[in-house]
């Protein structure tokens, strides 16, 4: 009895450390063929891995108020921000906004978000009012305003970008990602009482002059007159 405890107890001894070798031998060769595989394997291109980066963010909304018209000299406040979704909330706040326009299918990155105004300094004057980088989640949306004042008529260009940092920790990289949410033209109107304030402020110094030397309003129509015959000749 005794003899057939011990030889099963050296049997049982037996399988286990040839189980135990087997699953060893497994484990190696596992190792062994995967790194065989990642030897063999295509490099993962860089852009592929920025591609999907840029595939994972959420989307969002985007919206502004920028108006469809505007009067030469006249300061409009413009407001432009970015939700996962305008709430009700939101449309609360923009109550006396003007009419507010809204994009549907904007990436953004949640840790943080810019928006910028850009036009030619040309034709517009533009003062930040709320501006940097801003957290973007279901309970915050990033929110951005500038005063902006038309300094020409005509047809003009307005972008808003709004810019995050990607970061790609198999590269070891983070790069800024700008994205245009808005481009587009919009129309300036003469305003005449602005260009008469604006002559008049550049070319007091003649006016007054006349205004004292003369003392008529002919002294005036005169010298409009020779200053329209020198810039026609």
């Amino acid at each position: 009895m005794r003899r057939n405890h011990h030889g099963r107890r050296i049997l049982i001894v037996q399988i286990f450390f040839a189980l135990f070798g087997l699953l060893l031998l497994i484990f190696f060769s596992t190792t062994v063929m995967y790194k065989e595989v990642l030897r063999y394997a295509p490099p993962v291109q860089p852009n592929e891995l920025i591609n999907e980066k840029l595939r994972r963010l959420p989307i969002g909304q985007v919206y502004h108020n920028i108006p469809k018209e505007m009067q030469l000299g006249k300061e409009e406040n413009i407001i432009a921000g970015i939700a996962p979704k305008i709430t009700q909330r939101i449309k609360d706040e923009l109550k006396g906004k003007g009419k507010i326009y809204v994009k549907t299918g904007v990436k953004f990155n949640p840790s943080g978000v810019e928006m910028k105004l850009i036009t030619d300094p040309q034709d517009f004057k533009v003062l930040k009012i709320r501006s940097g980088k801003q957290f973007v989640t279901s309970e915050l949306n990033g929110f951005w305003s500038w005063n902006i004042i038309p300094l020409s008529a005509g047809e003009k260009l307005i972008n808003i970008e709004a810019s995050i940092d990607l970061k790609v920790d198999e590269l070891g990289i983070t790069r800024t990602m700008p994205f245009t949410v808005f481009s587009d033209k919009r129309k300036v109107k003469v305003n005449w009482k602005y260009l008469i304030r604006q002559f008049i402020s550049k070319n007091w110094k003649e006016i007054s002059t006349f205004v004292v030397g003369s003392g008529s309003i002919a002294g005036i129509a005169s010298w409009l007159w020779a200053r329209r015959k020198e810039k026609l000749e």
